[in-house]
């Protein structure tokens, strides 16, 4: 180690960089030049060297060294990054869960293939979640990163600029399933916490999504090539920008250089998650199950249109001793999927709606209705904003003002480190024939405590009602509304007419509009006519036959 050390700053001593840098300095981002390109070697090799187990940053290193003509010392790196993990120094990522090689699991249908080299242009995607790190704990709170690979699989190069603004972003979440028999939990899917992003900078030429990667020199993500962060990466804060400075539409930066976190080293800038969630001594937390994800930002990615991909998740394993709880890799990478689908894999009659909101962003927006047994049924919402950047700032769900509604319950996820949105919780009443939770006022009121990008908040509450199909919206802070969707809900205990799909009492074109909007679907849908869990021209014969009908 202090030979490879010694090397490098005999060339650094030699004049091909004439900046040093303070410890805090680490990692910024840095222009292409040849100047550049030795302060990154700088950085990064006091980050190898303070950093024994992370094979990602030495093959970044390597890439480095080898792009300023110092390849021995390249050559030494890789192979450090062998003997930490042989997967990566090879061109590939190791899965840290079951010890089973990625192509293995590929080639065995683990549900982490892709469709590589699409005619679409530049598509990045989370091929894999890789790495895990929990840094300590402070005051009740427990702070964690998550390594992450992307993966280019359109048929265009991917900006990786360092050192201005044509770089991808990296959000990382936890997430957590309460199952419906656990205490009060009523089957509920909740974000525990999210990380500040991690800038990108300096892109590998791996290969573990495609058959083949085109490689660059670390300026761009080439075609079919993945680039590997380590957890220890992911988690660094002084490369960590707050999420408000990015705009998740379109991947425009509103402020760069970005922001640093404040607050406490241990926890600052990373998924932040309060110890009473993971206590495996809780019987509720016993029985739970827990998620994590990983977000990419990409501004040309986006502006091709292929943005909505960009999320991968992974089931975990909380182990507690004490007050240390321990994450660790349960399944395999779910690829270009968001964490807020895997309730429907794990709970029976969970639907999903996707909704897009033209010229910005994609909510998915789960629910399930449940019969409590007493003649009452519980209402669960959940509302994933993707990469929406006019964020929701109401939730209103139709529900007569003769039903009886009790528990009504609010879950968010609290910004942190220095982010300017207010985390004050909604709040949530039934007046005018309407469940409705709404943000408080805070000033300016473009901070108010909104359904950001890559966030996910939970609406619920009881009702002496059967849930019937209705229509509804999400309020949005520019005061613009999302595109109705149903869901289902309490209205005034009379029995839903077949193909009146959202609730207004005739069956017509926007009944046929949303069926047309779910055609191919499967599972317990609204659309589904017949019922056999599959939405297709059988339901579509049914809706026509009756169409223009007026419910009773």
């Amino acid at each position: 180690m202090k030979m490879k050390t010694t090397a490098i700053a005999a060339a650094l001593c030699a004049g091909l960089a004439t900046t040093a840098f303070a410890a805090s300095d680490a990692l910024r981002p840095i222009d292409p030049t040849t100047r550049g390109r030795m302060e990154i070697v700088e950085s990064l090799t006091r980050l190898a060297e303070n950093d024994p187990t992370d094979a990602t940053i030495r093959m970044k290193l390597a890439l480095a060294l080898d792009s300023v003509g110092l390849h021995e010392e390249a050559a030494w790196w890789r192979e450090d990054a062998m003997h930490i993990n042989p997967e990566i120094a090879n061109n590939g990522v190791l899965e840290s869960g079951p010890d089973v090689p990625l192509h293995d699991l590929i080639a065995r249908g683990a549900g982490i293939g892709s469709v590589c080299n699409q005619p679409i242009g530049p598509d990045v995607i989370v091929g894999n979640l890789h790495d895990l790190r929990r840094w300590g704990t402070v005051g009740g709170q427990t702070s964690y990163s998550v390594g992450t690979t992307s993966c280019n699989i359109g048929d265009e190069w991917l900006d990786w600029l360092d050192n201005n603004v044509n770089h991808p972003v990296i959000a990382q979440d936890m997430f957590k399933y309460e199952p419906f028999s656990v205490g009060n939990s009523n089957g509920r899917f909740k974000q525990l916490g999210q990380s500040w992003l991690k800038h990108g900078f300096f892109a590998l030429s791996n290969n573990i999504c495609c058959p083949s990667c085109s490689s660059t020199n670390g300026t761009h993500l080439g075609v079919g090539c993945a680039d590997p962060y380590g957890a220890s990466l992911n988690g660094s804060f002084s490369e960590l920008g707050p999420r408000s400075e990015v705009n998740g539409a379109t991947g425009f930066f509103y402020q760069y250089p970005h922001s640093s976190p404040s607050g406490d080293t241990t926890l600052r800038g990373r998924i932040i998650v309060d110890n009473t969630e993971l206590d495996q001594a809780n019987a509720l937390n016993a029985d739970s199950l827990y998620v994590v994800d990983g977000l990419y930002i990409a501004k040309d990615d986006a502006l091709e249109g292929n943005d909505n991909n960009n999320s991968s998740y992974r089931t975990i394993n909380v182990s507690s001793s004490g007050t240390t709880h321990n994450i660790s890799f349960l399944g395999s990478t779910q690829r270009e999927a968001c964490a807020i689908q895997h309730w429907a894999e794990v709970e029976a009659g969970v639907t999903n709606r996707f909704v897009d909101v033209a010229g910005d962003g994609r909510y998915i927006v789960a629910y399930h209705a449940t019969d409590n047994g007493n003649g009452t049924w519980h209402y669960e919402y959940a509302v994933y904003n993707l990469n929406s950047e006019d964020a929701a700032v109401t939730f209103s769900v139709p529900c007569d003002s003769s039903v009886n509604v009790s528990n009504i319950s609010f879950h968010d996820v609290d910004s942190h480190s220095g982010e300017p949105y207010d985390n004050t919780d909604w709040s949530g009443s039934h007046s005018s024939n309407n469940v409705t939770w709404s943000a408080p006022g805070f000033s300016p009121s473009a901070d108010r405590n909104a359904i950001r990008w890559g966030t996910l908040y939970n609406f619920g509450f009881d009702a002496d009602t059967e849930p019937q199909n209705v229509s509804m919206n999400l309020g949005q802070l520019s005061g613009g509304s999302t595109p109705s969707f149903t869901v289902s809900a309490p209205m005034d205990g009379a029995p839903p007419c077949l193909g009146d799909i959202n609730g207004d009492g005739v069956i017509d074109t926007a009944d046929l509009g949303i069926l047309l909007g779910d055609f191919g679907a499967h599972g317990v849908l609204p659309t589904d006519l017949n019922g056999d869990n599959t939405v297709d021209t059988a339901d579509l014969g049914i809706l026509l036959g009756i169409f223009n009908t007026v419910c009773p």
